[in-house]
């Protein structure tokens, strides 16, 4: 059986406002009681809710719960808290969209994307090569630039704000 919204909503309680995820139901053999908080973090950070033997995404649930439909592509954490699933922090989005949106790794003090080359400075947005430069803040905004125009609302820039 598939899982659909009434089903969904007839067992869980979602609250968009926080995110929590509460059952409504004690079915048999089950240590879950209605009011309790649904479901487990996983090591990735995700709550995991287990539903009529099927292990389902929060994320996924929500999206399912709010608008009676499964996404068809990925759930995107706007803010990278996959533990967040309050509604405004949702949105869906393809595997490349969400690729860009995640946390800028440090490497030797630097952000990706933008390398020491000698005495200049490199910047690479995926397997894209858009030059050397001699100071390291234009470099940094050749990177931040190119990653808006490639992933416009969807591109986590380092500070967070617009180029």
């Amino acid at each position: 059986m598939t899982l659909d919204q009434k089903r969904l909503q007839e067992l869980l309680s979602y609250d968009p406002e926080t995110g929590v995820w509460t059952w409504l139901v004690h079915k048999p053999h089950s240590k879950m009681y209605p009011g309790d908080v649904a479901g487990r973090i996983m090591d990735s950070g995700r709550r995991q809710i287990r539903i009529d033997y099927e292990y389902y995404y929060a994320a996924r649930l929500a999206w399912l719960y709010m608008t009676g439909e499964w996404p068809q592509e990925q759930i995107d954490h706007i803010n990278q808290d996959k533990g967040n699933n309050r509604w405004v922090n949702l949105r869906k989005a393809t595997q490349s969209q969400n690729s860009y949106n995640r946390e800028w790794a440090e490497r030797s003090g630097l952000m990706r994307g933008v390398q020491r080359h000698g005495n200049q400075w490199r910047v690479d947005i995926g397997n894209q090569y858009l030059g050397l430069y001699p100071r390291l803040e234009p470099a940094q905004a050749i990177r931040d630039l190119a990653l808006w125009y490639k992933a416009g609302r969807f591109a986590n820039l380092p500070k967070g704000e617009l180029p």
